[in-house]
């Protein structure tokens, strides 16, 4: 694999985004797929205030626009090779940026993968090379759609530093973004803390690093949220994301250590309207707690922050798990309460999936 910096090892398993997408319609529980061309898709924009004195848990609910899009003609272990010949030149859309990431990924937009994102390693003219952590290309079949996205970056989401309070004095940062070390498959990276950027002379900056250097190009992935931190005398803010609105199932790899570590996935579902914890499907992806057993049990949880509310380092609002059958929050019981029609998901957010030492899964989020 070419060089890839590390803000999140996470960019070897996101990278296709079809151009078909999954529709809801129909009755309760029915999920007919209608195609969806992504490089027809609507576009949109939303506001996000950034507080001050506070953390605000930040995602960018939309896609940039599609660079291609067209579908599958054939399938091996680890490449596509779609229908047509578009003519690309070698190695086209496993360029490497001024920062050391890959700057393109596909996603799969229709077919048994549909939400499926992998990162491009190589391609030639019509054929693409993919690895993924997580996810696979099994159940592909001819005729699937996919599209080839570039990687939302600093730059591109706060271009100019737009949404931010600028840096004066590098030593003392005005608004700090944080990107949690996420790289469970990458050798000599920290599983905590985080990789944390200012805005300085007109260029993103990073913690640590030369100042003359710039990291406008460092890449988010499209499930990945992150920390803004307004520090106690920078003015609350608001910044706007727009792009490409999501009209396609997403899939998204919730890590867990096979041994004995809890893991923490910082995630987002970056669809454009909110959902609840049943419509997201995330007790799919979840092993269920039981603490009315002669044993209790707690597993898997889902840590909600609230960006309302003002303050740093802030514990979570809500920590809910899969109660055998139904959502419960562990900070607000009763448990026997059903909570799967929270609205929990709203776009512009992120949350943490704490998994439990078991197998990795992937969460698949209806659009």
């Amino acid at each position: 694999m070419k060089a890839m910096n590390a803000t999140s090892g996470r960019q070897l398993v996101t990278g296709f985004v079809c151009v078909l997408s999954a529709i809801v319609i129909g009755t309760a529980g029915e999920h007919v797929a209608l195609a969806v061309d992504a490089c027809s898709e609507p576009t949109g924009s939303l506001a996000i205030t950034l507080l001050t004195n506070s953390d605000t848990y930040v995602s960018i609910p939309f896609t940039r626009a599609p660079l291609f899009c067209g579908t599958v003609q054939s399938v091996s272990s680890n490449a596509i090779t779609v229908h047509g010949a578009p003519g690309w030149t070698t190695g086209q859309w496993s360029q490497v940026n001024s920062n050391g990431y890959l700057a393109t990924y596909v996603v799969l937009t229709s077919g048994a993968k549909e939400g499926a994102t992998l990162s491009i390693t190589n391609n030639s003219s019509d054929t693409l090379a993919l690895v993924s952590a997580c996810d696979d290309l099994s159940g592909l079949s001819t005729g699937d759609q996919l599209a080839i996205l570039p990687y939302w970056t600093l730059g591109t989401v706060f271009p100019g530093g737009s949404g931010v309070t600028p840096t004066t004095i590098p030593a003392m940062p005005k608004t700090e973004l944080f990107f949690p070390y996420y790289c469970p498959h990458c050798s000599g990276i920290p599983t905590t803390g985080a990789y944390v950027y200012y805005f300085y002379n007109n260029h993103w900056q990073k913690v640590a690093a030369q100042i003359a250097s710039n990291f406008d190009d460092v890449v988010i992935l499209p499930d990945q949220d992150f920390i803004v931190r307004q520090m106690p005398k920078s003015p609350t803010t608001t910044f706007t994301a727009g792009g490409n609105i999501v009209q396609y199932s997403a899939r998204t790899c919730l890590y867990a250590d096979s041994v004995t570590t809890n893991w923490d996935n910082y995630v987002a579902n970056y669809h454009s309207t909110t959902q609840t914890l049943d419509q997201a499907n995330l007790a799919a992806a979840f092993a269920a707690s039981n603490p009315g057993a002669t044993n209790p049990v707690i597993n898997d949880l889902l840590l909600v922050y609230d960006n309302a509310a003002m303050g740093m380092n802030k514990a979570p609002a809500h920590v809910y798990f899969y109660n055998v059958d139904h959502w419960a929050d562990l900070n607000n019981p009763p448990y026997t309460v059903n909570r799967g029609a929270d609205p929990v998901f709203i776009p512009g957010t992120g949350v943490t999936v704490r998994k439990r030492p078991g197998s990795t899964q992937v969460w698949v989020i209806p659009p």
